[in-house]
């Protein structure tokens, strides 16, 4: 168990070393994810509702534990009155006038219930600790949002790029076909060939630019950046220098299942229930208080009273609506237990669905490297035969058409692999980088 809790500990400093290449220091022009972070934690409503739930929640235990303490409550009462008399001579009207202040000091502590305060203060610290989970969880998940958004505008950012240099790269082939036609050397239906590549690769090029026209504005209402605003540059992610080392995945999903702020909350609150069930079943048999009382007059006289109140109730004639509200709650209790089962299904799936993304995304990534170092010697080896005479214009399209394909999904890969690694530290509930300064 040792072992592999060290494993699971090298696998998340990993994780976190390849998030952090992206998060290097740059100019002042661009926007770096640490900046991303920052900006979405201070200005998204979903962390700020969030942590107002934890205060609510935080304030209800308060609340339930107060129930356990006197309550002393002093006041003061002030009186001017003024009553009319009959007079019994049939003169003038008649009054009487009394002013004066009465101040009084009242204490009550219930000294003894039936468990209806212990149930409903573990009711209440139960879901609070959800919401603090809940809390938690909603950072982590817009950090998670962030991130994903700033690597598809990255994705996008590189491939406009990518499409620019198909584009140049078309252009090449045009003008060299064209200089061959001119002096016979090949078919004019060569050239009309090469100009639709060039066609065609200025409307991927137009395509690319308006999926990242789209991507900046998603990342920019995300963290709160005017629409006006223009976008900065991003910082481009580095790709690994070395292949990820995962744990195994039942590890991984063991990790998970303790972790996940999701699944923390959902326990608690199904805990809150259960007490809540005890509280009303309590409630539906009988309740049982004894409550000390006391108060002091100070004036206009000093007058005290004390008393010892025992109270037992029982619901004998409510039609039933004490009954029926404890089945509700351990009912409430008994559907919260179902549904924590499958979520804690549906939490294994996502553990090892995110656990093979990064596996096959690093994979892939490796064997997309290596299909555009391939792709770029064939696109310059046609080129070059071209030039010479010994290659087709075809040969050349065809190239760039592999170049161009090799380009578009080194990139996918790279950005698909980035975020499937952020992807899995969400699911097992580990920190998303940046959290600690975003709670700060």
């Amino acid at each position: 168990m040792l072992t592999n809790t060290l494993r699971f500990a090298a696998a998340a400093l990993c994780m976190t070393s390849v998030l952090a290449l992206a998060q290097d220091q740059a100019p002042t022009n661009v926007l770096t994810l640490d900046q991303a972070v920052q900006m979405a934690k201070n200005k998204n409503g979903d962390v700020r509702a969030a942590v107002l739930s934890e205060k609510i929640a935080r304030a209800r235990v308060d609340g339930a534990r107060a129930e356990f303490f006197p309550t002393i409550t002093p006041s003061y009462t002030y009186n001017s009155r003024r009553v009319q008399l009959l007079n019994p001579t049939g003169g003038g009207k008649l009054f009487t006038q009394s002013e004066g202040g009465t101040t009084t000091v009242n204490a009550t502590w219930r000294l003894l219930d039936f468990g209806e305060r212990g149930f409903n203060l573990s009711s209440a610290t139960e879901e609070a600790r959800a919401a603090e989970a809940d809390s938690l969880q909603t950072l982590r998940q817009v950090l998670f949002q962030v991130y994903s958004t700033y690597y598809n505008t990255l994705r996008s950012q590189e491939l406009v790029t990518a499409a620019a240099a198909q584009v140049t790269r078309a252009q090449s082939i045009y003008d060299a076909t064209a200089a061959q036609v001119e002096v016979g050397q090949t078919a004019k239906k060569d050239l009309l060939q090469a100009q639709a590549d060039l066609a065609n690769s200025r409307v991927q090029q137009f395509a690319a630019q308006n999926a990242f026209s789209n991507a900046q504005a998603s990342l920019k209402a995300l963290i709160g950046m005017p629409s006006t605003t223009q976008l900065p540059s991003l910082v481009s992610s580095t790709p690994p220098s070395a292949t990820l080392e995962l744990p195994t995945l039942d590890d991984m999903i063991q990790a998970g299942m303790q972790n996940r702020e999701d699944l923390i909350s959902a326990r608690k609150r199904t805990n809150s229930l259960k007490y809540s069930a005890q509280s009303a079943q309590r409630q539906a048999t009988a309740s049982v208080g004894l409550d000390a009382t006391f108060t002091q007059e100070l004036t206009p006289n000093t007058l005290q009273d004390r008393a010892f109140v025992l109270s037992v109730s029982l619901p004998w004639l409510d039609f039933g609506r004490s009954k029926a509200q404890a089945r509700e709650a351990k009912f409430s209790y008994e559907a919260s237990k179902s549904s924590l089962v499958q979520t804690e299904r549906t939490a294994q799936a996502e553990i090892e669905s995110a656990y093979q993304d990064v596996k096959q995304n690093a994979e892939r990534l490796k064997a997309a490297q290596e299909a555009i170092d391939a792709a770029k010697q064939n696109f310059d080896a046609a080129a070059e035969s071209q030039k010479l005479g010994v290659g087709t214009v075809v040969d050349v399209i065809t190239a760039q058409a592999s170049l161009a394909t090799a380009e578009s999904d080194y990139v996918q890969a790279l950005y698909d692999y980035d975020t499937s690694v952020v992807q899995l530290r969400l699911v097992t509930g580990q920190s998303i980088p940046g959290e600690e300064a975003a709670r700060q």
